[in-house]
């Protein structure tokens, strides 16, 4: 999971089942950017460990989804 300055701010091994994914708040006491701020939008992305590359993880939802 990243944030829009591209820092890894979440991650998870997937192995074809449900996991749980936390996202990582930035420390307000550190000068650097470290997490997520408030309301600022996200990008899953995958490592293919086969192919040794990563891609943007996009998801498909149904109306009757919705």
């Amino acid at each position: 999971m990243f944030t829009p300055g591209g820092i890894c701010a979440g991650g998870v091994e997937w192995h074809g089942e449900s996991v749980e994914l936390s996202a990582w708040r930035d420390d307000p006491d550190t000068e650097e950017t470290d997490g997520f701020r408030n309301n600022e939008a996200f990008t899953f992305r995958y490592w293919d460990v086969q192919a040794e590359e990563d891609a943007d993880l996009v998801r498909v939802v149904e109306r009757d989804q919705l």
